[in-house]
């Protein structure tokens, strides 16, 4: 497996990571994977050089699953289990709004502007997220889940040698990065620090607001390499992108 294949794993896992974490409760395998070197690896290669930010963030989410006193993951599960209600279901207002239309525009889900924006993007991309109809499309979990889909299908499409779609699934992560998830995961994330304190879920947002914001200059990075026409001008550049986009024979 080359580097940009490494790259684009570890994207892959840290979104499927994150998206876990907005679509429900948490459980043991989430607990895990949050916990494990896999994932380790994959933010220290996507950190490389970036004053360990996502480092400095993961450590911060796994602090919030310790306990010292030994205390029992079923029981811990519980706690995580509570918070998750009380922030993303509710009863009740929720203090922190977990939907994009809240902090860019205002307003509640569904009918607003970003919302009808969010929807138009899955439609585009023909990737609808797992719980599409379930809550708004412009909810922190389903803008999440979609990026993991798009994740997925660019590592996929690297693997298999398929550069046109990988750049495509790549364009389409740029574009609703900066349209969206950067707009707004940052103003959620204070949000849940200052109602909800110092919890999983405010570690876990400003890991993820960090984490937008690095993904979008490895995604330039990357559609750089893949655009760059003069990549084929000299003999040097064909090798350079073979080596870096050649797929399984």
């Amino acid at each position: 497996m080359g580097d940009r294949d490494l790259l684009l794993a570890a994207r892959e896992l840290v979104y499927a990571v994150i998206a876990r974490a907005y679509a429900e409760e948490p459980d043991a395998a989430f607990v895990q994977a949050l916990e494990g070197d896999e994932l380790s690896l994959a933010v220290r290669l996507l950190d490389d050089g970036h004053e360990a930010r996502l480092e400095d963030g993961l450590e911060r989410m796994r602090a919030c699953c310790r306990r010292e006193d030994g205390e029992a993951l079923s029981r811990r599960l519980s706690d995580y289990g509570a918070e998750y209600v009380r922030i993303f279901i509710g009863p009740g207002t929720l203090s922190a709004a977990p939907w994009e239309s809240a902090h860019v525009a205002g307003g509640r889900p569904s009918a607003q502007p970003t919302a009808l924006d969010v929807r138009e993007a899955y439609r585009r991309a023909g990737l609808l997220p797992v719980r599409k109809g379930q809550v708004a499309d412009d909810f922190v979990g389903l803008e999440f889940d979609f990026m993991a889909n798009l994740a997925m299908c660019a590592s996929m499409d690297c693997r298999r040698g398929r550069l046109a779609a990988c750049c495509e699934r790549l364009s389409q992560s740029q574009a609703f990065l900066q349209a969206h998830l950067q707009a707004w995961v940052a103003s959620l994330a204070r949000a849940i620090r200052a109602h909800y304190g110092d919890c999983l879920y405010a570690s876990v947002t400003e890991f993820a607001s960090v984490w937008v914001m690095r993904d979008a200059d490895i995604v330039r990075g990357m559609l750089e390499g893949c655009d760059s026409p003069c990549l084929d001008a000299t003999e040097e550049g064909r090798a350079w992108r073979e080596s870096c986009w050649s797929g399984p024979a």
